[in-house]
């Protein structure tokens, strides 16, 4: 039980690392969130023009 409460004590000073990556990756993230909404604004106009492409 000490052997599997220390990894779990590793695994969480482990995590504590990732941490401030994380934050950072998310404010990456929001940095583009406008640009896919604008993307996905223009596919929405091109779905029905790709719907009326022939299918064989």
């Amino acid at each position: 039980m000490v052997d599997f409460l220390k990894e779990l004590n590793d695994y969480w000073l482990k995590l504590d690392d990732y941490r401030p990556k994380l934050d950072e990756f998310e404010l990456k993230l929001d940095d583009y969130r406008p640009k896919l909404d604008e993307f996905e604004l223009k596919l929405d106009d091109y779905r029905p023009k790709l719907d009326d492409i022939p299918r064989n």
